[in-house]
């Protein structure tokens, strides 16, 4: 689906620096004692680190989040109707000769 030039590790665009857009992106995500730097990561590896941030195991955690939120709701809503429910019940004291 993608071409050769776009997956290959051995491009020569993956050597080049990282640019500042990337480098933007990444230290979003980093300590701010632990930036990185043009000379401290290549544009290849960058982009790698991009890719697992949006499709890896973020990713996946957000739609593990999203599932427990869904499941909470879920939970709130049958104990919000067992309270309905017993309030449905009606009881009658005793009655008076």
């Amino acid at each position: 689906k993608f071409p050769w030039s776009f997956i290959s590790k051995d491009q020569a665009w993956r050597k080049k620096p990282a640019s500042e857009g990337q480098l933007a992106f990444l230290n979003k995500f980093r300590l701010m004692n632990d930036q990185l730097t043009t000379e401290s990561i290549s544009k290849g590896k960058a982009g790698d680190m991009i890719t697992k941030l949006k499709f890896g195991a973020r990713g996946r955690f957000g739609k593990i989040e999203a599932a427990r939120r869904k499941e909470d709701k879920d939970k709130a809503r049958l104990h919000q109707l067992a309270d309905l429910k017993k309030r449905e019940q009606v009881g009658v004291g005793p009655l008076l000769d």
